[in-house]
Formats: C-alpha cells, structure tokens, sequence
C-alpha cells in the first residue's frame, strides 16, 4: 500500500511540473506575503489562469519551497475546490471534467452493487454527495445517491 502511494505521489510531482513548471510560477511572487485568506484568492486566481486546480497548484507551490507544508495544511482543500466557483460555474468553464465518463460509472456501479459505500467513495473521492450526483448528472449517469 505505501508503495502505491509512493507511485501516486511521484505521479503527482510529474504532472505538477509538466503542468507548472517552475519557470511559470516563479513568474508569480510574495506567496509568503499574504494573508491566508488573500493566499487562498490568489491561489484559485493563479490557479484559473494557468487552467490547474489550485490544490494541485498548493501543493506544487509546496514542492517549490514558495509556501510551507503547514501553511499548506492549514488551507482546506475545500475552500480550493472548483478555484472557489461554484460546481455549476466550474461545469460550465472549459476544463475538462475531475473524473472520466467511463471511471464514474465504474464508481457508480460500485456502490450500486454495495462494493463501497457512497460515503466512503464521497471521501476517497475528496467530494461532497452533491458533487457526486452533480458528476453523475453531467454525464447523464443513471446513478444517484442519497445517504
């Protein structure tokens, strides 16, 4: 198990840098400047311009050494989700989706036939049960979860 998330992570670190690459982000200074909540602003600003989510950019801003680890931990990445839109106004920007078409109806069969719970995926998945039957809804999915 520790060895599969060490292949998550390192999977992580080389999209973060082929998506970030430091040349881009040193482009942007004073990370350590502000407050956290005008860090939360600009990391969904930034975020919305280079067309990342901006938990991907904090934690990529972590790899850099331009924030701490713990002022990262200290910014939920709720306040991050959708670059603080709202999940309508996320579905209706022109990136691509957080999950596939194919993967979320393997989830949605899933719990369907009681392999998970929605509870459980909701949490592995970082997401509401909202932003599930939302997921579900975009995709003209079957599926539909109540807890």
């Amino acid at each position: 198990n520790s060895k599969l998330n060490r292949i998550e992570i390192l999977a992580d670190n080389f999209a973060g840098a082929v998506l970030m690459p430091h040349e881009t982000i040193d482009r942007y200074e004073g990370w350590n400047e502000f407050s956290e909540k005008q860090l939360i602003r600009k990391l969904n600003l930034v975020a919305d311009e280079l067309q990342v989510s901006a938990v991907a950019l904090k934690w990529r801003l972590v790899m850099l050494d331009k924030i701490s680890k713990h002022t990262a931990n200290a910014i939920s990445d709720r306040q991050l989700r959708y670059n603080s839109k709202s999940s309508q106004k996320a579905k209706d920007t022109l990136l691509p989706e957080l999950f596939s078409k194919p993967y979320m109806d393997v989830v949605g069969q899933s719990i369907d036939r009681g392999l998970v719970s929605a509870r459980r995926m909701c949490k592995l998945l970082d997401l509401t049960v909202d932003d599930l039957n939302d997921i579900y809804i975009a995709y003209s999915l079957p599926y539909s979860v109540d807890l």
